[in-house]
């Protein structure tokens, strides 16, 4: 390989850009024919940066060009080569192109290789515009020949990579989206059981208002006492609208992932703000189940207070009813011995008068 890179006549360095058209190639000078392989692999680097993938249709025109007729078998044979590579290479960027409108998450990786493709692209060009001026280059037309080769195998590596990228790219947001889910799931499940366990504490508590206010003797319990009461159906209240906004927010936690299920451009930014919330929601969740318990139990002691000193305030009432009923029972005793001593009294008096109307007499 050396010697038939040392045999090849020195050409000067092609301006890198773009494909030239067709009238432009044919009419091209053979300047290019007295620049070295050498050169030409030297710069090969320096072109895979710039140079964009050929299009399809230059390099069919590259392919088709007018041989020298003392080479031309060889030529022709060279051709069929080069349009088996050429209708290699457009399946080839056929499966690119699917590539890049399934897999819209990893573009900048896609646009990279890419690149990467079209300067091994524009290096087969401009490898098989020098074999047109190059009579004595029959190992080095071989030699083309196989990096093509090589250039179409790695085309084909970098395929095969970027399907296995896309296939675990899509693994991981399904895995994604479907704990993002069970998770909000689990949040809305226990929401709801927490706001029914909230409608029956706040039923349980209007039952035993309409209690307390259903009899007289609860009446004379002191006001802080229903100052209390009051404010704890005020604070169940507010933990109800406190248990709405979550579902609210968990509703909006839904929506969140629903959209990002259809953006994968987006979702993994959109994923780290549901899960921020998803933590805070968790959060405010256990405040409010702490919430919740402290006053539960808070209700309960007041609960078993009212109802001590119920128990204390009937006992007293009966007690009292007992000293009204020995009250009465005195009054009467007072009344009767009242009336003996009324009867005794006017006796006394009859006596009196009739003892005096006989001394008058």
């Amino acid at each position: 390989m050396l010697k038939s890179s040392a045999l090849k006549p020195i050409r000067p360095k092609r301006d890198i850009g773009p494909l030239v058209p067709f009238k432009e190639l044919v009419n091209e000078t053979d300047t290019s024919a007295d620049q070295s392989c050498e050169e030409d692999d030297d710069n090969r680097s320096d072109t895979s940066r710039n140079c964009s993938l050929p299009d399809p249709c230059a390099l069919l025109h590259v392919t088709n060009r007018r041989k020298v007729p003392q080479r031309r078998k060889s030529l022709s044979m060279e051709d069929n080569e080069l349009t088996e590579l050429q209708a290699e290479y457009e399946d080839l960027l056929l499966k690119f192109e699917t590539q890049m409108t399934v897999n819209v998450i990893q573009t900048d990786c896609l646009t990279k290789r890419l690149n990467e493709a079209d300067v091994f692209g524009s290096a087969i060009c401009n490898d098989y515009s020098t074999i047109r001026g190059n009579y004595n280059g029959d190992k080095s037309v071989l030699h083309k020949d196989s990096e093509a080769i090589l250039v179409i195998k790695k085309l084909q590596e970098q395929i095969k990579m970027l399907e296995m990228d896309k296939s675990s790219s899509q693994q991981n947001l399904d895995s994604v989206v479907e704990l993002a889910t069970e998770q909000n799931i689990c949040a809305r499940e226990k929401f709801e059981e927490l706001y029914e366990e909230v409608l029956r504490a706040k039923e349980e508590a209007r039952v035993a208002h309409e209690q307390l206010n259903s009899k007289e003797i609860v009446r004379k319990i002191d006001e802080g006492n229903f100052d209390f009461v009051i404010n704890v159906s005020m604070e169940i209240q507010e933990l109800m609208l406190e248990l709405q906004n979550s579902k609210s927010v968990v509703q909006n936690v839904f929506s969140l992932v629903e959209e990002v299920s259809s953006s994968f451009s987006a979702l993994f930014d959109v994923f780290l703000d549901i899960k921020s919330l998803i933590s805070q929601n968790t959060l405010q969740q256990q405040q409010i189940i702490s919430n919740y318990d402290k006053l539960n139990s808070c209700m309960r002691q007041k609960v078993a207070e009212v109802e001590n000193e119920k128990i204390v305030l009937d006992n007293q009432l009966t007690a009292i009813q007992k000293q009204i009923l020995e009250l009465k029972r005195d009054a009467e005793n007072s009344q009767n011995s009242l009336m003996a001593l009324s009867g005794e009294e006017d006796l006394e008096k009859a006596e009196m008068l009739s003892y005096i109307q006989t001394l008058r007499k």
